[in-house]
C-alpha cells in the first residue's frame, strides 16, 4: 500500500520524464553535415558583393526545417534555398556581402543556423571577405607647426600588384610644394614621395592626389592631407 502511495506521488514526473527524453531523442535525430563552414574571399575592386554558398547534407533520419541564418552584420543578406530537407538530402544556403561604404580590410562575418526545435543555434558559418587596399600611403597625413614649417617629408607610396601596375599622377598645388617621386620597385609599386613646402604661407589643408592604374582597372586614386597648423598660432 505505502509503495502504491509513493508510485501514484511520482507517476506525473515520470512522465515528463518520458516525454523530455522522447524529445531529445527526436531533435537528436537531426544531423547535419556541411561541405565547409568558413569561406574566404577576395573582393575585386570593380565588384560591389561577394557570394558565399554553404551546402549541408541532412545525414539524420527525419526531415529537417532550418527556421532562419541570421548574422548581426548589415551587410550580410541570407537566402535559405530549401527550408525543408528530407533525410540524405541536401540544402543550401546563401550569403550576400555587401562592400557599399565598407573600408578596405577583413571583413569577418558571422552567421547563426537555427533549425525548428532548437533554441539555440546548430552552426556558425564563417564568411570572410577581404576589401584590398589599392593604394597605401604611409603616412597619409602630414602635419607642420611653427618649429618645423618648412621641412621635408616623405611619404612611401606602395600599389597592390594583384591589381595595379602603374603610378599614372599626383596632382597638387605646385605654388606650394616641390615634390619629388623616387622609384624604389616599381614591379612590386614601391615608390618614395618627397614633399618639401616653397612657401611658408600656405593654407591651413591642402591634398596631394595620387592615382594609379592596372589592366583591369582604369583608375585608382588616394589623397595625402597636408596641414599647416602654424596658421592657426
Amino acid at each position: 500500500m505505502h509503495s502504491f502511495k509513493i508510485l501514484k506521488k511520482i507517476t506525473p514526473y515520470l512522465f515528463i520524464i518520458i516525454t523530455i527524453g522522447s524529445t531529445l531523442k527526436s531533435e537528436q535525430g537531426q544531423y547535419i553535415l556541411w561541405n565547409e563552414t568558413e569561406i574566404n574571399k577576395l573582393l575585386h575592386p570593380n565588384e560591389d558583393s561577394s557570394k558565399g554558398v554553404y551546402v549541408f547534407t541532412n545525414t539524420g533520419r527525419i526531415p529537417l526545417r532550418i527556421n532562419e541564418a541570421y548574422s548581426a552584420s548589415n551587410a550580410i543578406k541570407t537566402t535559405i534555398k530549401n527550408r525543408i530537407v528530407a533525410p540524405g538530402e541536401t540544402g543550401i544556403i546563401e550569403v550576400l556581402f555587401l562592400a557599399e561604404k565598407k573600408s578596405p580590410g577583413i571583413h569577418h562575418n558571422k552567421i547563426k543556423v537555427f533549425i525548428k526545435g532548437n533554441d539555440s543555434s546548430i552552426a556558425t558559418l564563417h564568411f570572410i571577405v577581404t576589401i584590398p587596399k589599392l593604394i597605401n600611403l604611409v603616412p597619409n597625413s602630414i602635419t607642420w607647426g611653427q618649429e618645423n614649417i618648412n621641412e621635408k617629408f616623405t611619404v612611401n607610396i606602395n600599389l597592390n600588384p594583384l591589381f595595379l601596375d602603374s603610378l599614372t599622377g599626383l596632382e597638387y598645388n605646385s605654388s606650394l610644394y616641390d615634390l619629388t617621386l623616387k622609384t624604389q620597385n616599381e614591379a612590386t609599386g614601391e615608390y618614395l614621395l618627397t614633399i618639401e613646402p616653397i612657401k611658408q604661407n600656405r593654407p591651413f589643408s591642402s591634398l596631394i592626389k595620387v592615382s594609379a592604374r592596372g589592366s583591369q582597372i582604369n583608375t585608382a586614386a588616394e589623397y595625402i592631407y597636408l596641414f599647416n597648423s602654424s596658421i592657426l598660432n
